[in-house]
């Protein structure tokens, strides 16, 4: 069994909420002691947080660089108090660390997974071996014995967990009654650029380099990487215009209309262009940026963040489909192995990609408010869910009728 370390002072009555989890009992023979300590800052844990990054498994959203830089901008202003839980084996060796955060809103209390909707993948850094030695009934003993060191909450929301950490198990995406809610989508590189484009449609790709063609008779056109912060600023205020437009048209909700969100973007260029996480980056036609991105490499892996485009004269141009190719390209001449599309079910994203990652949702209700926001988010998203398939099932009908000969 393990021997789980409660918080300084607590009261040893005090029985584990693991009746809310799992009633599974905890054996994990590998590691015979596990300690718990949380912290409630992200600088007091910077030392051991970078080792961890460095030594176990993790994606780029789980650097100390950008949970940080989200906490000091958006964290901060939504009131986000960062609860990081550091779970070592009996030598003092980080087995897992858990970036949390509580915050209230609708009158509940919730302890989230830390990054907010910024955030693609919400996941924990955790050494492999210790991810393999979970089960559903062992990570949810361990999450009893967490929350045992933090103040009381209405609801668990955690969100957007992969069912894998760079090929390591996700213990997290195991819980009981995590749920399957969307998918990300990631391509495999290969040696060179002709490999890539081998296990592709050649007919994609020549109707990109004839698109290629005409945007450079209509203007001088080349693909360019900020090599500074001062370079990255200027993408990114073009991409964020860009962005703004695309939401009107679409009807999305705008996610600069808040000054934490530009804040957030803003320091991530400026701070981290420059140690190689963040990579800005746009295609011109002449002096105008056409199409722009903002993403990070970390390991191995490029992650396509944020992308946006001209529209107007540019639109015919397929200028946001030609960015991607220059990057992927890019990517493959640093010796990447992976282009990561992350979230989103788009159809182009299943058109670039090989393989696509499952993301899953853990909500559970603590106290009688949460349990009763649980049912009332499980029966709206149930609800959601049938006005979508009904909206599929028709367009599949009409499709079927329209190929249907005249009576």
């Amino acid at each position: 069994m393990f021997e789980f370390c409660r918080a300084p002072g607590a009261d040893p009555s005090r029985p584990l909420r693991s009746n809310l989890i799992s009633k599974s009992p905890l054996q994990l023979p590998d590691h015979p002691a596990v300690h718990i300590e949380v912290f409630c800052s992200l600088r007091e844990v910077e030392t051991i947080w970078r080792k961890a990054q460095a030594d176990c498994a993790c994606y780029g959203f789980q650097t100390f660089e950008w949970l940080s830089t989200f906490q000091e901008t958006i964290g901060s202003a939504e009131g986000i108090e960062p609860r990081i839980v550091h779970i070592t084996d009996a030598n003092g060796d980080t087995l897992m660390l858990l970036p949390l955060g509580m915050r209230r809103r609708l009158g509940l209390s919730f302890l989230n997974l830390l990054g907010g909707d910024v955030t693609d993948y919400h996941a924990p850094i955790i050494r492999a071996e210790f991810a393999a030695s979970l089960n559903a009934g062992t990570i949810g003993r361990l999450l009893a014995c967490v929350l045992e060191r933090l103040p009381t909450v209405d609801v668990i929301a955690f969100e957007n967990m992969p069912s894998e950490i760079e090929g390591v198990l996700n213990p997290l995406a195991s819980l009981f009654s995590a749920k399957h809610r969307s998918n990300a989508y990631v391509a495999t590189l290969g040696a060179t650029f002709d490999d890539f484009k081998r296990r592709r449609s050649a007919k994609f790709f020549s109707t990109g380099a004839r698109k290629w063609r005409r945007l450079c008779e209509m203007s001088p056109a080349r693909f360019y990487i900020a090599e500074s912060a001062a370079a990255a600023a200027e993408i990114l205020c073009a991409l964020i215009r860009q962005k703004r437009r695309q939401y009107g048209e679409t009807g999305a909700r705008d996610q600069f209309d808040k000054p934490q969100y530009l804040a957030f973007y803003s320091a991530l260029a400026e701070r981290h262009l420059e140690t190689g996480l963040v990579h800005a980056s746009a295609l011109l036609a002449g002096e105008t940026v056409v199409a722009a991105h903002l993403g990070i490499v970390f390991r191995n892996r490029f992650y396509w963040l944020m992308p946006s485009y001209e529209n107007g004269k540019w639109a015919r141009f397929s200028v946001g489909r030609l960015l991607m190719q220059f990057l992927i390209e890019w990517s493959i001449s640093r010796g990447l192995t992976r282009f990561d599309l992350t979230i989103g079910d788009d159809d182009y994203k299943q058109l670039w990609s090989d393989h696509n990652v499952p993301l899953y949702n853990f909500i559970c209700g603590l106290t009688g408010k949460g349990k009763a926001y649980r049912m009332a988010l499980l029966a709206s998203r149930g609800a959601k869910d049938w006005a979508k398939r009904k909206l599929q099932l028709g367009a599949l009908v009409r499709a079927w009728r329209r190929r249907m000969p005249p009576s």
